[in-house]
Formats: C-alpha cells, sequence, structure tokens
C-alpha cells in the first residue's frame, strides 16, 4: 500500500476530549513540475487544493510550501507555489 502524506502524523488527545493530528511540516524541494498561482478574492486552500490536486485535502501541501501558517489569511494578489505532489508522496 503507498504511504500517506497523513501516515507520519501523530494525534493528541486533550484533556477536555479534543483531538488534532500532528505532522512534520513539509520542507520545499523545488521541482521543475511546481505551478505558480495569483490568490483571487474568494480563493482558499480546499478550494485551489482542489483544483490543481483534484484533492481538497492536500490544502497542507500547499499551504507547507508557502510557509502560510494561517490558511484563511490569504491576501488578494498574492503569488504562491502549486508543489508537484509526486515531490511529497
Amino acid at each position: 500500500m503507498k504511504e500517506s502524506l497523513y501516515d507520519k502524523g501523530y494525534i493528541i488527545n486533550y484533556p477536555n476530549g479534543e483531538q488534532s493530528l500532528q505532522r512534520d511540516v513539509l520542507v520545499y524541494k523545488e521541482d521543475i513540475e511546481d505551478g505558480l498561482y495569483t490568490i483571487r478574492d474568494g480563493d482558499n486552500l480546499t478550494m485551489i487544493a482542489y483544483k490543481f490536486y483534484k484533492d481538497p485535502l492536500k490544502w497542507f501541501v500547499i499551504a507547507d510550501v508557502n510557509e502560510i501558517e494561517n490558511p484563511f489569511d490569504l491576501r488578494v494578489g498574492m503569488d504562491i507555489i502549486i508543489p508537484n505532489l509526486n515531490t511529497y508522496l
């Protein structure tokens, strides 16, 4: 079975019963097939991930590569790298 980007994550259980998935941040590896995208009004990372990867759950790859700490804080006109997903699988 092919390894998932989530396989190296681990779950933290908090005293209040909540959980979170923690994982190592991906380090950018430049690839000739990387793309560039300019943020437009109304964009969000899940929508962009779906547009380029057909999988909105891969939003964190774009966030990590572009060092975006808050995925809800995208500025219109900001250029981001759309990494070749195969580099990280």
